[in-house]
């Protein structure tokens, strides 16, 4: 007897017993979100995409008009992305 066995699916269930295991794929490891929201800090440095300031040293009116964020972890293939 003998087995044919389709090279793309087995690179495929190699891949994915790499790939970490969640219930959901909306949970996050801690580490993986960290280092997810890392790099995307780093990128922003890099593109000058914000201006860090200390908030103690603006006017009311600035505070004000500070515009707020939050972080949208998404997992691209084995990573968390943090944008």
């Amino acid at each position: 007897m003998s087995v044919v066995v389709n090279e793309d699916e087995h690179e495929r269930e190699m891949w994915m017993s790499k790939v970490p295991q969640l219930n959901d794929r909306t949970e996050f490891p801690p580490e993986a979100l960290q280092l997810g929201m890392q790099e995307g800090i780093q990128s922003m440095i890099k593109f000058g995409v914000f201006k860090e300031v200390d908030s103690s040293r603006m006017t009311r009116e600035q505070q004000q008009s500070a515009i707020t964020s939050r972080w949208v972890p998404k997992w691209k293939g084995d990573k968390v992305k943090s944008r």
